[in-house]
């Protein structure tokens, strides 16, 4: 560590967070750090933990923990950064920031998004360390419940016979599921960003073979006035000539108290062969 005082940091008097220290406990700074909802470790200029507040015994069900090093204990891990790293970098700046690990004894995991800084004894100098650990668990579930979520809902989508394709109020294809890269023989990855009307290489026609106007497609008649569109018959013809049928549907989205629709979500059937079959008889 370097002996010297960081710029613009607090003065604090190192004692006034200090658990055994009795005579100090009724110090005002104590007293709000006491209060504080966050988990708080304070420790001498070479990380050994000195004191805590009550917030941390709770959480992190504190034992034998007092003039231990905070990067031995075997129950925390830090970032994706390593030690050397982090120690550096406090070293140079005077404050660290990242996330912690908590891993207690019962087995409950606890995440913490942390921040280290000096503390300034009267002259100015730095007399310890203090790190602040605000609790992210909730965060952190959220985070996971969504990416699962999010996984299930592809699952779910891509196993479907129809093609999926939801499309932004621009009108630009924003996802697009297996069945409708299938149908269109367009890649998942190329379909994105895409804006599916006539103005491209693709001519787009009613089932009486005259064009289709794009203000009259599906899509866009439900993005235009939020209601649904059912069963509409549509004959693509692609850039090389050969074309194909499908049946569309389509149903606007909109957000609560809103009355413009952000997207719409358009579900599609290839019924090329049943035209086909159809014309034979």
């Amino acid at each position: 560590m370097k002996n010297q005082s960081p710029p613009n940091f607090p003065q604090v008097d190192q004692y006034s967070f200090t658990r055994d220290n009795d005579a100090n406990k009724t110090d005002a700074l104590y007293n709000e750090l006491l209060q504080l909802p966050d988990v708080i470790f304070q420790t001498d200029l070479d990380f050994i933990i000195t004191g805590w507040n009550d917030a941390a015994e709770k959480i992190c069900a504190l034992s034998e923990v007092k003039a231990k090093n905070i990067f031995e204990l075997d129950n925390i891990n830090f970032s994706a950064e390593s030690i050397e790293i982090m120690k550096q970098q406090f070293r140079n700046d005077g404050i660290w920031n990242g996330n912690i690990h908590f891993n207690r004894k019962d087995g409950m995991d606890i995440y913490f998004r942390s921040s280290a800084h000096y503390i300034m004894d009267a002259e100015g100098k730095p007399s310890s360390i203090m790190i602040v650990n605000h609790n992210i668990n909730q965060q952190i579930i959220a985070a996971q419940k969504l990416v699962e979520t999010e996984a299930m809902y592809k699952m779910v989508i891509d196993a479907l016979d129809q093609g999926v394709l939801l499309i932004q109020a621009n009108g630009m294809i924003m996802a697009a599921n297996k069945k409708a890269s299938e149908i269109l023989g367009v890649a998942q990855e190329n379909l994105i960003g895409q804006i599916p009307v006539s103005g491209g290489r693709w001519k787009v026609f009613r089932a009486n073979g005259k064009p289709f106007p794009d203000c009259e497609l599906p899509a866009v008649v439900s993005l235009q006035t939020g209601f649904p569109q059912k069963d509409v018959e549509v004959r693509i013809e692609k850039p090389d000539g050969k074309s194909f049928s499908i049946l569309i549907s389509s149903q606007a989205i909109m957000r609560e108290g809103e009355f413009n629709p952000y997207a719409v979500v358009v579900s599609f059937i290839d019924i090329s062969d049943d035209k086909v079959n159809t014309a034979s008889e």
